[in-house]
């Protein structure tokens, strides 16, 4: 069995480009060993999502995500995120605009990654008991305007 939705959002861009809209249907699937695929595709509909006039539509021709835990034991620590998309962002985009907004979304890709692991750690630790000096590092780590831009 699996668990599908629909879901809209909003990519913001950096200045000077056009922030980004997309509407994908998303599904989640267990894997054959442990973890699931969660694999995504834009449609159109414009009743369900209006096209914005000061957005540019992407679209996400194929995306997927591996979520594997890195333990076969299930109290062990962590998991293997493994990303691959095609996804075309739409709007007139030169060359270097193609290259300079990948860079940025790969580095804000990453930093989302560590941002996740932080709070990860911190979950775990409070639900040991252990929560005492995470906190702060947790919210130290945390860089309030890259947070604004993923949500």
């Amino acid at each position: 069995t699996h668990f599908q939705e629909d879901i809209a959002f909003v990519w913001r861009a950096p200045w000077p480009f056009w922030d980004r809209e997309i509407l994908q249907r998303r599904w989640v699937f267990p894997l054959c060993d442990t973890g699931v695929a969660v694999v995504m595709r834009s449609f159109k509909d414009d009743t369900l999502f209006p096209e914005h006039s000061e957005r540019v539509r992407a679209y996400i021709h194929k995306c997927g995500y591996l979520l594997r835990p890195l333990s076969v034991d299930p109290g062990g620590a962590g998991v293997e995120i493994t990303v691959c998309q095609q996804v075309d962002l739409g709007g007139l985009c030169p060359h270097w605009a193609q290259e300079y907004i990948t860079r940025w979304a790969v580095q804000h890709g990453i930093t989302w990654a560590e941002e996740l692991r932080t709070h990860c750690k911190y979950r775990r630790a409070k639900a040991e008991g252990e929560e005492a000096g995470l906190q702060e590092e947790c919210e130290n780590e945390v860089d309030q305007d890259i947070l604004d831009a993923w949500w």
